[in-house]
């Protein structure tokens, strides 16, 4: 049984801004481009 609600997180507005710089730096790893579109689909869809 669960007894929790769900409660979806949502993205800061400083981390997805951050987010968004590490998407355009030609320099970033595939893992932080990856981390990156994941915090920037939890801000649009929270």
């Amino acid at each position: 049984m669960i007894t929790q609600q769900f409660r979806p997180r949502r993205t800061s507005q400083k981390a997805a801004s951050n987010a968004g710089k590490v998407l355009r730096d030609p320099n970033s790893t595939p893992e932080q481009r990856s981390a990156a579109g994941s915090a920037l689909v939890q801000r649009r869809w929270s």
